[in-house]
């Protein structure tokens, strides 16, 4: 009775899914649980006794290759792996046959810290394998899940509002959760956001572009990849490219730094 309750709760709120109410179910990949997300959480693992408030939530998949004889969100064989919370509800919205288990696994100090900041994870599993899960698959899952840092921003909606130069706090906000381990404070910089692919003047990008891109990205996924390269300037490159205290270099594998220095330094005094 409780699982039909459930399923009729996440049909009612899914049909609300892509809203413009931001506590709407599923509308993104944040890690952190949204109100109508964390009373879903409640009722489903109400057993475990585990309050889902300000905690992030990892959610993964095993062995889930069809759901009611069709191809399942994520075409995963093998072992445990991360999928994102909008996957996971819409694994459970496909699954009317009800064949499906959510289990919860509460991580220890110990497995958070292996996973970099998750302390929970969310597991679909069919029925017929809900008994092929073991402690190493498990604890090889929490290892999936710490490879990548957890950089997911909290302010998202709030960051990239204009294209000004200065970061404004919620911009020095994002940018420092997304690059928390460069060991570099956004906080009364200036930064430059080069695209080395264009040419000249057209590589220098704007601060809210980037930050769509950030967006854009994380839409369908929980964790940001950070792989852009951010460079920090010498007190005299700063003064040749205009005051800049550091470049966030992005889509480009291989660039030349004194060139884009050089593009910002041409650029000075320019609209």
């Amino acid at each position: 009775m409780k699982r039909i309750a459930l399923f009729i709760l996440l049909g009612f709120w899914f049909s609300y899914s892509f809203s413009q109410t931001k506590t709407s179910i599923a509308i993104d990949c944040n890690p952190t649980l949204n109100e109508k997300e964390i009373i879903y959480f409640d009722h489903l693992f109400s057993a475990d006794d585990y309050d889902f408030k300000n905690k992030k939530i990892g959610f993964a998949s095993f062995k889930v290759n069809r759901i009611c004889g069709k191809p399942s969100i994520a075409m995963l064989s093998g072992s445990a792996s991360p999928i994102n919370k909008k996957e996971y509800f819409t694994a459970m919205a496909q699954d009317n046959c009800k064949k499906i288990v959510s289990k919860l696994l509460i991580l220890d100090d110990e497995q958070k810290k292996i996973s970099k900041g998750f302390d929970a994870i969310v597991l679909i599993v069919p029925q017929k394998k809900e008994k092929r899960l073991d402690v190493q698959k498990l604890s090889r899952l929490i290892e999936v899940f710490g490879y990548r840092t957890l950089n997911y921003p909290d302010n998202l909606d709030l960051a990239g509002k204009n294209d000004s130069d200065e970061l404004t706090d919620e911009d020095v906000r994002l940018l420092n959760q997304i690059y928390q381990d460069r060991g570099f404070d956004f906080k009364g910089k200036k930064i430059a956001f080069m695209n080395p692919h264009l040419d000249g003047k057209e590589a220098i990008r704007t601060k809210k572009e980037f930050i769509e891109k950030i967006k854009k990205h994380l839409e369908n996924d929980f964790l940001y990849p950070a792989s852009e390269d951010v460079e920090m300037l010498s007190e005299e490159e700063k003064r040749e490219s205009g005051g800049y205290d550091a470049m966030i270099v992005y889509q480009s594998k291989r660039y030349y730094r004194d060139q884009l220095i050089q593009i910002l330094t041409n650029n000075i005094g320019k609209p």
